[in-house]
């Protein structure tokens, strides 16, 4: 007999052991019988790209097992997405060497957060209030349990510059006098690094507890911690306006320029302005100025990843009101 007829038949082509043609095998099967099982999920989403799973042991409410098909992956802090819910990644079983198996979380929590400028990032998340530690605060004057949970999200290039101290709001409550408030936390721990394992795994556990709202520093609206307004140039009476010319996105290692327009109140340009540009100073950005245009230059320092510029624009003589552009370093 041919030997690679035998070994067609038998599944083995490229196989050089007998347990890789079972593994295969298995492989196989485990795909078919998915596919009818009463589990089966077609319209997922993993990370927003399509995936096919099959919910499997329900072990709470909220927490369930999920299989991925053989040669699928599926790892620790992914985000997934079906049953018009999100869910995330907790644990994988990395050990089996047919198909992942994994632990997901029902999201309970779109976290929303700002890392040291006016961007409001939104990451979901799952707010886990298995109370592991429940004290009351030494000082007479605090009144709130200084409760401690945890909070799963994924670890990203937004994620992981939160820190330590960093307050967060989690939703709006109210006082006993009908007063809206936030329920907020602050930040005691940030572990991405015994949460994770396996290649691929990305996820950040926060350990948190009680904080009190401070209505002079957070908002509402929002509902974001020691929150950092947009700085605003609106538009004074009696004053033409001018405009900011360039993209928005500074790519990682390249550069931009961005050209100044100012416009009279019919419409015409005005070449003779002169432009005044002002610029955030940020490590790893270089800035120049040559014929009134300025040029942005980005490092390649993944640091700046996600870090947003903002630019002014006036004239000298003050004939124009000021105009603004946020500029965000990207890949």
């Amino acid at each position: 007999m041919d030997i690679n007829y035998f070994k067609a038949i038998q599944n083995a082509i490229g196989a050089s052991t007998p347990t890789e043609v079972s593994i295969r095998e298995a492989k196989r099967d485990i795909s078919e019988g998915m596919l009818s099982s009463i589990g089966l999920i077609t319209d997922a989403t993993r990370n927003g790209h399509p995936q096919m799973f099959a919910l499997a042991k329900e072990i709470s409410l909220f927490k369930y097992n999920i299989l991925a098909f053989p040669d699928d992956e599926l790892n620790i802090g992914d985000v997934l997405e079906f049953h018009d819910e999100k869910w995330i990644v907790k644990d994988v079983k990395l050990s089996n060497p047919i198909q992942r198996v994994g632990i997901i979380y029902l999201v309970n929590l779109t976290l929303r957060f700002q890392n040291h400028n006016s961007k409001i990032i939104e990451r979901p998340a799952v707010l886990d209030k298995g109370q592991y530690s429940t004290t009351i605060g030494e000082e007479k004057d605090i009144r709130y349990p200084n409760e401690k949970i945890k909070i799963y999200l994924p670890y990203d290039e937004d994620t992981k510059y939160i820190h330590m101290d960093k307050r967060i709001a989690t939703s709006v409550c109210y006082d006993k006098y009908g007063n809206p408030n936030l329920e907020t936390y602050r930040i005691t721990k940030v572990n991405h690094t015994t949460v994770n394992f396996g290649k691929g795994a990305h996820l950040l556990e926060l350990t948190v507890e009680s904080d009190q709202y401070s209505p002079s520093k957070d908002s509402l609206e929002y509902l974001v911690c020691d929150y950092i307004a947009p700085t605003e140039y609106p538009t004074l009476s009696g004053k033409q306006r001018c405009s900011i010319g360039g993209r928005k996105k500074l790519l990682l290692g390249g550069k931009r320029t961005y050209k100044a327009s100012f416009y009279t109140e019919s419409g015409a340009e005005d070449t003779d302005a002169v432009p005044v540009w002002g610029f955030d100073e940020t490590e790893g950005i270089t800035a120049g100025i040559s014929e009134g245009r300025l040029t942005l230059t980005a490092a390649e320092d993944e640091g700046l990843i996600g870090k947003v510029l903002t630019l002014t624009l006036k004239d000298a003589d003050g004939n124009y009101a000021p105009c603004v552009m946020e500029i965000e370093v990207t890949v």
